[in-house]
């Protein structure tokens, strides 16, 4: 299912700032580096348990403010960085809503753990078997 179909485009933001690190003048004159940011809360087509969800994923990425910022400057076009930037947003929505699979501990059977109780002696033994005894 594609979850960025379901944000409205007017709740996501964009600014173009000026990219940092190698590039020569065009780093130095346009703004290509895309800064997107998303008000999750004030999103209406999603529940209440996946807005929550979403959140506690990406905790890391929402600012003070309660935005979601997702930046891109890999591209040396406004376009290309917009779009990645949307990319990410995608990926980042997919894998917040994939439901993990809880973990069933499991328990060794008697006959495993005497197997490994009698290796263990075998190689005690064998150790064992190596050291000189001085008497």
């Amino acid at each position: 299912m594609a979850y960025l179909e379901r944000i409205a485009s007017n709740e996501l933001e964009f600014r173009f700032v000026a990219s940092s690190g190698p590039g020569g003048q065009n780093v130095n004159k346009n703004a290509t580096k895309a800064e997107l940011y998303w008000n999750i809360d004030a999103n209406q087509s999603f529940f209440e348990n996946q807005k929550k969800r979403i959140i506690k994923y990406c905790q890391k990425k929402i600012n003070k403010d309660g935005l979601l910022v997702i930046s891109s400057d890999r591209f040396r076009t406004q376009a290309q960085n917009k779009q990645d930037c949307l990319d990410k947003l995608e990926k980042l929505l997919v894998s917040a809503m994939k439901i993990q699979k809880k973990r069933i501990p499991t328990t060794l059977s008697r006959s495993k753990k005497e197997k490994r109780s009698q290796e263990k002696k075998k190689h005690s033994e064998k150790k064992s078997m190596r050291s000189k005894k001085w008497d």
